[in-house]
């Protein structure tokens, strides 16, 4: 376990590479982990499926009310 899935606790899938984070899904781009946080108007959880469809390789979220059936989305 790298020291990031240590800090979120955490197991990434196998062979992950992270080249970039950000918590805009409008800056995602390949290899980003993206954090859904809580914002002014939305819950940033809203957007982590976009995030993975627009090449996320991990979407982080801390909303007890978010639920998604897709892989590598983590609360």
């Amino acid at each position: 376990m790298n020291e990031l899935e240590k800090i979120l606790n955490i197991n990434f899938p196998k062979d992950t590479r992270l080249s970039f984070a950000t918590n805009s899904s409008h800056k995602v781009k390949k290899n980003t982990i993206f954090f859904g946080l809580s914002g002014t108007n939305n819950h940033g959880s809203k957007f982590c499926e976009e995030a993975i469809k627009l090449g996320a390789v991990i979407a982080v979220h801390n909303d007890p009310k978010y639920i998604t059936e897709v892989k590598n989305i983590f609360y």
